[in-house]
């Protein structure tokens, strides 16, 4: 049996009424957990293992974290999409054309993991 919240939603008319089934919700929430929960690191490297600023993977790329010791966000090419990489590090699931290769910023330090 499905659990429903009653919404009343404002806009420029006035109350909206709506139904949001909570059960639906929380298994498409439950079911990003899970799925982000199950990847786990499968390679780690570093701008150490790059060859002119490209770094191969023994697979391809599908989720990556991206670390690195730059102030400022710096543009990393996964699967041909250039991917702008704050200071904290990212991890990004990367649509694009799946490559084993990752371009790096000439001259950034940096980590790359691949997750499965």
């Amino acid at each position: 049996m499905a659990t429903y919240k009653k919404l009343n939603l404002t806009n420029q008319e006035g109350i909206i009424s709506a139904i949001e089934d909570i059960e639906a919700t929380l298994e498409i929430v439950k079911d990003e957990v899970v799925n982000r929960a199950e990847k786990v690191i499968v390679e780690t490297l570093s701008d150490s293992d790059a060859t002119d600023d490209v770094i191969t993977f023994s697979d391809v790329v599908n989720t990556v974290e991206i670390s690195h010791s730059e102030e400022t966000s710096q543009e990393f090419i996964v699967n041909g999409v250039t991917i702008a990489v704050p200071d904290g590090g990212y991890r990004v699931t990367v649509g694009g054309t799946p490559a084993a290769e990752v371009t790096l910023p000439t001259g950034v330090t940096c980590i790359v993991m691949r997750f499965e």
